[in-house]
């Protein structure tokens, strides 16, 4: 997770591998109170159709 202008929120960073199923924590709200965020995600091995899904929560409690 990243703030609204690529600022650290102090998410953590998760790796997966092909097939794999992650979680990332957003604890945005309880550090920072009321703030815009978005999730980056990268592909390191250049694989062309990468595809994310998954559910989001305003925060992690």
């Amino acid at each position: 997770m990243l703030g609204y202008s690529n600022e650290d929120v102090r998410s953590g960073t998760v790796t997966l591998t092909s097939g794999s199923v992650g979680y990332v924590t957003n604890q945005t709200y309880q550090i920072f109170g009321r703030k815009q965020v978005h999730m980056r995600l990268q592909n390191t091995q250049n694989v062309a159709g990468t595809e994310a899904a998954g559910l989001w929560a305003p925060d992690s409690n």
